[in-house]
């Protein structure tokens, strides 16, 4: 390990910069070219409006008995794989994203306890590198295929946050539910929290807003933005890559040092990303292939992201491997620049569907309720359903079933404190997805 440490630290500082800017007291300081500045800032500008749907496969080369020491993940390999299709839309300022997760466990575990919306494993309560699962054999039980469905949106003032169906040997296990949360009360509560992803993107090479707290804020280009969060520009100079020249631009955040790879013959798209350790050693490696140009603008995005993982975000205190622990493939399915109407994110008028779920914690009401939410089902008959959620403004809840609620304001709390468990624990699962974003980036 401690060989692999100095050359790893080595390599870092094996390329001989080409261009520096500065002598004498302002050697140290590396400024970024114009025209590289420009190029990405352009780039990013474009990327507005966008439609962009993705697949992301996760898997690891790891036996069974190193997972939890190095992935933090007590179960099988096949368990950790991960295949995730994503559609996702953007357009000044406000986002849309449609998931669908498919991944394999034991048949007796409880999906609805522990969903992997980000991909991410609630903790045990006692031990926060466990999940919560019954005793595991030494090898695999019979597992099953979950395949789940998540849609989420932004707007200028409400987080919309939709669960479709559950399906686990083609039985349906959960049903519709949205939660409608104001994009002010979500910063205060959980302003880390991810609200929705733009993975494909960021190994792209931007920084779309995922996080409570950045939203408003508009699409940048990500070597850009980690400069204007303090970044510093350590290093620009030339090299060959495959036999073409591409740019290369060493960045220290602070945490960890950056390296980019850009191809100015793609508008300095980025070719290959890698975060290093301060010492030097690598944690994630992400390689760009097969640029497509969106549209007729000089604009160019890869259709698959590579991406290797030399120590997982959930085992932070695991050194990193000479080996990749895990991989994650990305591929470009589709990305259009077209007009995108408003009405793609706004996702209350789309689930209204009889017996969908609803918690709404935009209405003024909802303060003065226990859980803070507003919460109805939508009842069978249209006509109904004014009434039903004024009644359930008044703490009166009827699930649309056409007949009066037994238990009344038990019945209320009840079903609320289920639907508030699944959302605290997206939430949970949000957070821990930007700690390991954090680390990742």
């Amino acid at each position: 390990m401690m060989s692999f440490v100095r050359n790893a630290a080595f390599s870092w500082l094996l390329l001989v910069p080409i261009t520096n800017v500065g002598v004498g007291a302002a050697a140290d300081r590396v400024e970024l070219p114009d025209e590289i500045r420009q190029a990405l800032a352009d780039n990013a500008r474009r990327m507005d409006p966008v439609t962009v749907q993705w697949e992301m496969d996760r898997r690891t080369p790891l036996p069974a008995g190193q997972l939890l020491p190095k992935l933090g993940f007590p179960a099988s390999p096949q368990e950790f794989s991960l295949n995730r299709s994503v559609r996702y839309a953007w357009h000044n300022g406000m986002a849309w994203s449609f998931q669908r997760d498919r991944w394999q466990q034991a048949a007796d575990v409880d999906t609805a306890a522990r969903p992997p919306l980000y991909g991410i494993d609630p903790p045990d309560e006692k031990d926060p590198q466990v999940r919560r699962i019954p005793p595991r054999l030494k090898e695999p039980r019979k597992l099953v295929k979950i395949e789940r469905e998540h849609e989420v949106s932004v707007d200028r003032e409400n987080w919309y946050n939709a669960t479709g169906s559950e399906k686990s040997m083609g039985v349906i296990g959960t049903g519709r539910m949205i939660m409608i949360t104001p994009l002010d009360q979500a910063r205060q509560e959980h302003p880390e929290a991810v609200l929705i992803l733009t993975d494909y993107l960021h190994e792209a090479g931007f920084k779309f807003p995922r996080t409570a707290l950045e939203q408003g804020e508009l699409q940048q280009s990500l070597p850009l933005y980690l400069i204007e969060q303090g970044g510093r520009v350590e290093d620009v100079r030339q090299k060959s890559a495959d036999g073409a020249p591409c740019t290369v631009v060493d960045i220290h955040t602070g945490a960890d040092r950056v390296r980019f790879q850009l191809d100015p013959a793609r508008q300095y798209a980025v070719l290959v990303r890698e975060v290093y350790t301060p010492s030097g050693q690598l944690l994630t490696r992400c390689s760009n292939s097969d640029f497509m140009r969106i549209s007729d603008l000089d604009l160019w995005l890869p259709k698959v992201c590579s991406v290797a993982h030399y120590r997982w975000a959930e085992a932070p205190q695991q050194e990193p491997s000479t080996q990749p622990v895990a991989y994650e493939t990305y591929r470009l399915i589709e990305a259009k620049i077209e007009p995108i109407p408003d009405a793609r994110f706004d996702l209350k008028s789309k689930y209204n569907e009889p017996g969908t779920f609803v918690a709404d914690r935009s209405l003024p009401e909802a303060a003065d309720l226990p859980l803070g939410q507003v919460q109805f089902r939508i009842p069978a008959d249209p006509s109904r359903l004014e009434k039903v959620i004024e009644d359930a403004k008044k703490g009166r809840v009827d699930f649309g079933t056409g007949i009066p609620p037994r238990g009344g304001r038990f019945e209320m709390i009840r079903w609320g404190m289920t639907l508030a468990s699944v959302m605290a624990l997206v939430l949970f699962l949000a957070w821990r997805y930007h700690r390991a974003e954090n680390r990742r980036s």
